[in-house]
């Protein structure tokens, strides 16, 4: 079964919960058809957005990143993503991504919105987005240093901490 087979194949099975399956994909397929999970994270199945984001979210900690024109196609079509783990997986992911500057602003808003999630960990996961997103783009410094500030006082003591350890950083 070729790569972008057994992709489908997993993300089509999977279930929203275990990522088993998943795990198993990435340990079988080291260099993943990246534009192909890409494409199955910006469809309209939850469980798909849940699935390959998560995937997403996995290769870029292990250094495997979609290439650019994968990347914008992502990051432009955020606003696709609604399950709150798929928002969180991308916020996770953007530390590892290239942010080019055609689509920098509407990963800004993105990341704005997702820091206004009723999820908690979306919501501190943007925060830690937003900061990557100016540690590439300065002139959003000032902005995300705004708003990493009102983000200090929320209600959640997992928004605060991330917070905090941005700015340690």
């Amino acid at each position: 079964m070729s790569p972008i087979e057994a992709l489908g194949r997993v993300l089509d099975e999977f279930n929203g919960t275990h990522v088993e399956p998943l795990q198993a994909y990435m340990t079988g397929h080291p260099d993943p058809p990246m534009a192909v999970i890409v494409d199955r994270a910006l469809t309209d199945d939850t469980k798909n957005q849940q699935g390959a984001t998560w995937l997403l979210k996995e290769y870029g900690a292990a250094g495997v990143v979609p290439g650019p024109a994968a990347t914008a196609r992502l990051l432009s079509g955020s606003v696709r993503l609604k399950h709150w783990e798929a928002q969180l997986h991308l916020c996770q992911l953007v530390r590892h991504l290239v942010i080019e500057d055609d689509v920098e602003a509407g990963l800004f808003g993105f990341l704005q919105r997702a820091a206004e999630s009723d999820k908690p960990f979306v919501r501190a996961w943007a925060y830690d987005g937003l900061d990557a997103l100016a540690d590439q783009h300065p002139h959003r410094r000032e902005q995300v240093d705004q708003l990493l500030e009102a983000g200090a006082t929320d209600p959640k003591a997992s928004v605060r901490a991330r917070i905090r350890n941005l700015r340690e950083a």
